[in-house]
């Protein structure tokens, strides 16, 4: 990840997840992710920026409107956050 200023905007880049992971809770597809917060170089009242980003895409909505099917209790188990959900796009 890397941080700083230009034109007075604070600019961050992230390298691009290729292809998307599916995310911890099975909903969304994560297309890039500074995995938490981090502190930067870039500094402001000589005090250290910490930058928490994700970028994201959501999978769209089947046309007649049935939500994607990922059942609850495996959302909701402690083991199933360490194993990848699947979705059904």
């Amino acid at each position: 990840m890397k941080v700083g200023f230009r034109k007075g905007m604070l600019v961050i880049e992230l390298q691009v997840l290729d292809p998307p992971q599916l995310s911890a809770s099975g909903k969304t597809l994560v297309v890039a992710t500074s995995r938490g917060g981090r502190r930067t170089s870039v500094k402001i009242d000589k005090k250290s920026v910490v930058a928490n980003v994700n970028a994201y895409i959501r999978p769209n909505e089947p046309q007649n409107k049935k939500k994607t099917e990922i059942s609850k209790s495996k959302l909701r188990s402690k083991r199933s956050r360490r194993r990848k959900a699947t979705l059904k796009l």
